[in-house]
């Protein structure tokens, strides 16, 4: 029989995830540590000519790549998607401080020498890319390839928000000095992504200062970020449906694939991380 999570960590049912459409592939489970144990899908040939590693970012979970999966499967890739600790199916702990970078770090890499990958190419994305980056580096060996998707890499001299330490709790009284905004006043009382308060936030003006304002690359003032077919949906359904793509001075980019639609995209991806909050049923 099963042992169950630890105390102090959460384990998701897996009736909750009976009904996520488009997602039909069963998860495999690794114990990381005494009762705490990570899910990863695990799909295609074990003895394919390459394995492709689908590490997703903050705040999705493996469901992110379910559009991806398949394909990638019917070209004969071994395919692996984790769902790091604290998303989706893996377990939770309740202890914020649990979730430092050293430690997703850790918990990933002990996925992959349990695995024994070698020559896998690595698909990071958004917070994914930071962890996975970090992977790839102290296991060589292991990866043949990286692809970088929505992601960055820590810089010694980068731009950053004044005040912040490597490591630090990210809590809501730590970021609202620095950003001049809570995050929780833009989220309805069950934690959903809430339209009218983003807009209302948004038209307000965020007061960043001009340092964090350069660190993030982000508008201090730019209701054209956010589409405006969004205020016509009801509440919990994909903020970011409609997908307006703009570019810096609020004109429709190009068609995707033309030399400019990448910038405006990557200038307006924040304005979609709403999309990505309320798209997803797993969280």
């Amino acid at each position: 029989m099963e042992a169950g999570p630890r105390p102090g960590v959460r384990r998701t049912p897996e009736s909750r995830f009976e009904r996520v459409a488009g997602f039909p592939w069963t998860p495999h489970y690794l114990e990381l540590e005494p009762g705490l144990r990570m899910a990863y899908l695990d799909t295609g040939p074990r003895d394919a000519a390459e394995t492709l590693v689908l590490l997703h970012g903050e705040p999705t979970w493996g469901y992110l790549y379910r559009k991806m999966i398949a394909p990638f499967e019917d070209a004969g890739f071994r395919v692996v998607v984790p769902d790091l600790i604290g998303f989706g199916r893996s377990d939770k702990p309740v202890d914020p401080e649990s979730y430092t970078y050293s430690q997703h770090v850790a918990w990933v890499t002990r996925l992959v020498a349990q695995l024994d990958l070698r020559g896998a190419t690595f698909f990071g994305q958004d917070c994914g890319g930071l962890i996975g980056a970090r992977v790839v580096a102290t296991n060589e060996s292991r990866f043949a390839r990286v692809v970088f998707s929505n992601t960055g890499l820590p810089a010694k001299n980068a731009p950053r928000f004044p005040g912040l330490r490597p490591q630090q709790h990210l809590t809501p009284e730590v970021l609202q000095p620095m950003l001049g905004i809570d995050w929780r006043d833009t989220v309805s009382a069950d934690d959903r992504i809430d339209p009218d308060r983003v807009h209302a936030q948004v038209r307000a003006g965020t007061p960043l200062s001009a340092e964090a304002c350069g660190a993030s690359r982000c508008w201090c003032r730019s209701p054209q970020m956010i589409p405006r077919a969004t205020r016509a949906r009801p509440r919990g359904t994909c903020i970011g449906a409609g997908r307006s793509r703009y570019s810096r001075s609020g004109a429709r980019s190009s068609p995707p694939g033309s030399s400019t639609s990448c910038a405006a995209l990557r200038d307006s991806d924040r304005s979609f991380r709403s999309k990505r909050r309320s798209d997803d049923p797993g969280l």
